[in-house]
């Protein structure tokens, strides 16, 4: 089973992680084909970026900076002294919806100073 995967998949976080990743590895392929003019066009590229736009329908919205710096301030004070690598864990582990690991990194990087 893959890493990125939860175990439980009855848990809707798993199915969601699925459609994200499809819709990654669909958005990756559509930024291929848009470097050609003839690809960028076809039925396929038309195809792709309705999966591209559908299962963005069914993910959720990513939090505001302003919402995900409030959670990693929030997990801060609930872990105490923590590191910046224990409080992107932590946030990430309580599988925050529509919060991004680089914003959690840079935020608890300014707030807790680059030496922890």
């Amino acid at each position: 089973m893959s890493k990125r995967l939860p175990r439980d998949l009855d848990d809707d976080s798993a199915y969601l992680k699925v459609i994200e990743i499809y819709r990654k590895s669909i958005a990756n392929a559509l930024e291929i084909m848009d470097k050609n003019e003839k690809a960028k066009t076809s039925d396929l590229a038309n195809s792709y970026r309705f999966e591209v736009d559908f299962c963005d329908g069914l993910l959720p919205k990513p939090l505001t900076e302003a919402e995900t710096i409030q959670i990693v301030k929030d997990k801060i004070a609930e872990l105490g002294d923590a590191k910046v690598g224990t409080v992107i864990g932590a946030i990430m582990k309580d599988n925050h919806v529509g919060i991004a690991a680089s914003i959690v990194k840079r935020v608890a990087t300014q707030i807790l100073g680059e030496s922890k």
